[in-house]
């Protein structure tokens, strides 16, 4: 099995935003002596410590030889390589299409805020392929895009793809008597 995690760009994405709010308060409650800032800071530090864990580690795309798992943040979505058709590479729209509906929980939970606001400048809802999430039959890795552009991700994808091509034709190939 591989996996893989959001991208370090995405992660300090969070850590400019604890930087942002908290660090004014740290640094200038210290600087200034002032112990009700530096408790804002302490306060703020602690409330972004589990969106920190959350993103940095529970978010993940795992694939294996049975299939795709994304576990996001309130959903997992997963399905055979036998279900997927096409893998779009394209940048804000990566993902893998679908033969058939995915019958998973968060298949239906995903569908049901396709189109919502949801998020600020989220391509998974407003861009991306919102028809097919609508219908359970897309699976969107877009936070992982960093590692189809500059890390192994494509070519791993495209290893079990590869695989599913050659185990499809061979099955195909059964001698007649």
């Amino acid at each position: 099995m591989k996996t893989y995690h959001v991208s370090l760009f995405r992660q300090a994405v969070f850590y400019v935003m604890w930087a942002t709010f908290a660090g004014p308060c740290l640094v200038g409650g210290t600087l200034a002596k002032h112990e009700g800032v530096l408790v804002v800071g302490i306060f703020i530090s602690i409330l972004f410590a589990p969106v920190f864990v959350l993103v940095s580690w529970l978010v993940r795309l795992n694939l294996s030889e049975e299939g795709v798992d994304l576990k996001q943040l309130g959903y997992s979505l997963s399905t055979p390589w036998s279900n997927v058709v096409e893998f779009d590479a394209t940048r804000g729209r990566e993902g893998f299409v679908l033969r058939e509906a995915m019958e998973c929980k968060g298949a239906y939970k995903l569908a049901n805020v396709v189109g919502r606001s949801v998020g600020v400048n989220n391509p998974i809802y407003r861009g991306g392929r919102p028809d097919l999430v609508a219908q359970r039959r897309f699976i969107p890795i877009e936070p992982f895009g960093f590692w189809i552009r500059h890390g192994t991700l494509r070519d791993v994808i495209q290893q079990f793809l590869d695989s599913k091509e050659s185990t499809e034709h061979s099955s195909d190939e059964q001698p007649t008597h």
